[in-house]
């Protein structure tokens, strides 16, 4: 005689344990399909099962190992494995109904160490290819060591073109300090390659070290190969005398032609001795044709005997054929290390970015970038500083600055261009003689950041020799005349005058004008050259 338990039983009497759908369902079968009133398997008076001993042994410790197996089965089959599962089961009850039928298979065994009951009722009605079953098993056993009790229901309708299921298992078990309940709801509804799917699977655990809890929800809709839309959810506690733990992790998910769009989020939390942690993932993506586009967020907050760490990575990336594009945001503060934040962007292989850092070795903030911008809100943005390569080398350009102190080891300026003092120049035929003096040698709109004395130092040049008076020279400041040089006389070839004056102008934008007096009787055949100088005393 073999050794097999389940053997055994197979070879003992016409019921069969079949373990199907994550080894939870206990499937009872006699063979020829319809019980006969005389068999004495199958009767309607418990008790009087008349079984020889032996044949109690062999069927109840068959029954005891398959049991035991389902209980302490751990699913490692694929939700669609359960769907193809309950699919199968319900073309095998539909199949086994040729007409209107109502069966009911009962068997009772009790001996001094085991008690088992099953019962197994079918209702089933057909004409032609249209047929619909119900069918419910029970099953309780117990022993010295164990009590199991188990339930499951079928209700199943289909043809030659559909079919619809719809299966309830139910499993409570207890062993000693171990107690186990299991679920599974499964209903399925399919034409052709078009399916649709609800599964929902649970299962609880305590013994006297934790406490466990599992639970998978998945619900689908399928159209062939080219459409499905999904929904899974996966939960998870458990408890122990060192740790305690939440997780869940849930996903959205559609596909069309080839297109795809998805969803998934995942949290955890744990508590062990004197660490605890808890994580937050979310994560977003799209696809179409050779285009990719995802965003993937991670929030974690940690504490250890080491310290205490909080921290957000962002990550947004887009994809095109074989160019990449990324940005991402780093934040995090640690009780030991300090802030950080970071910013990066990546265009296909070229990074900017900015850190800003706070830490017990001191802080910073570090850019990396061609330009940094700063504006006043309502202004016109003015790039601060600039990146610029000098004789093939970066260097840092500052293109527009006040600094109220500053202490300069060396200073150089490229070209003179500074904007106090400024200075022009020029020469008799930059002058406007029109005939209408005064005549107009230099305007121009020069700003000031804030209030500033300035001094205006002028020079002129005569080119020849007149006994008259020919040489006067005025300054207008936005249309308002601030200095004239009233008549001078210029007797000498290249004789030289000056003239200087001091005044206030608010912040802003001025307009600067300089002129030569309507008296200079020959005009540019007398003005040799002329030179401006404004200097500018910000307080």
């Amino acid at each position: 005689m073999p050794d097999d338990p389940l053997q055994l039983r197979l070879d003992a009497a016409p019921i069969l344990a079949d373990m199907v759908t994550e080894n939870l369902i206990l499937r009872l079968y006699q063979p020829g399909g319809v019980p006969q009133p005389d068999d004495p398997w199958f009767h309607d008076a418990p008790g009087d099962d008349g079984l020889t001993q032996a044949q109690k042994d062999l069927i109840t410790k068959g029954l005891t190992d398959a049991a035991i197996a389902a209980a302490k089965a751990t699913w490692d089959h694929s939700v669609q494995d359960i769907i193809n599962d309950v699919l199968a089961q319900a073309r095998s009850l539909l199949n086994s109904i040729v007409e209107a039928t109502i069966t009911k298979q009962m068997v009772t065994l009790q001996t001094d160490q085991e008690s088992l009951a099953i019962e197994v009722d079918t209702w089933g009605a057909r004409i032609g290819a249209n047929a619909a079953a119900i069918q419910e098993e029970k099953l309780t056993y117990a022993n010295d060591k164990l009590a199991l009790a188990e339930t499951i229901d079928q209700v199943v309708a289909g043809n030659a073109q559909a079919i619809t299921a719809i299966n309830d298992t139910k499993l409570a078990y207890v062993e000693g300090d171990t107690a186990i309940g299991k679920r599974i709801d499964a209903m399925v509804s399919e034409v052709g390659q078009n399916q649709a799917s609800i599964v929902d699977l649970s299962e609880t655990m305590a013994d006297n070290e934790q406490a466990t809890v599992n639970r998978e929800t998945a619900l689908e809709a399928r159209l062939g190969a080219s459409a499905d839309a999904k929904i899974d959810t996966i939960s998870k506690a458990n408890a122990t005398n060192y740790a305690a733990m939440v997780a869940q992790v849930q996903s959205f998910t559609v596909t069309l032609n080839g297109n795809s769009a998805s969803i998934a989020n995942e949290i955890t939390a744990r508590v062990a001795g004197d660490s605890a942690n808890a994580t937050a993932t979310q994560q977003l993506s799209v696809r179409v044709g050779n285009t990719e586009a995802g965003i993937n967020t991670i929030n974690t907050a940690l504490y250890t005997p080491g310290g205490a760490i909080a921290s957000q990575i962002t990550n947004l990336s887009v994809q095109v054929g074989n160019a990449n594009y990324n940005a991402s945001q780093a934040i995090s503060i640690s009780s030991q290390y300090g802030g950080r934040w970071a910013v990066n962007l990546d265009n296909n292989g070229y990074i900017v970015g900015l850190i800003l850092n706070n830490g017990a070795a001191g802080s910073g903030f570090w850019v990396s970038a061609d330009s940094f911008v700063v504006a006043k809100p309502g202004y016109a943005a003015r790039q601060g500083f600039v990146v610029q390569y000098v004789d093939g080398v970066p260097q840092l350009s500052i293109q527009q600055a006040l600094i109220g102190d500053a202490n300069v080891n060396t200073l150089k300026l490229a070209g003179n261009a500074v904007t106090i003092p400024q200075y022009r120049e020029g020469s008799s035929s930059q002058v406007s003689w029109n005939g209408n003096g005064p005549y107009q040698a230099w305007v121009e709109q020069i700003y000031y950041p804030q209030a500033t004395s300035i001094v205006a130092l002028i020079s002129w040049a005569s080119i020849a020799i007149d006994s008259s008076t020919n040489s006067e020279v005025l300054l207008y400041v936005d249309g308002g005349l601030v200095l004239d040089t009233a008549v001078s006389v210029l007797k000498d070839y290249s004789q030289s005058a000056t003239a200087s004056k001091q005044f206030w102008i608010s912040a802003g934008w001025h307009t600067f004008d300089l002129r030569f007096g309507d008296n200079w009787r020959e005009g540019r055949n007398q003005l040799q050259r002329w030179a401006i100088t404004l200097l500018g005393c910000m307080r």
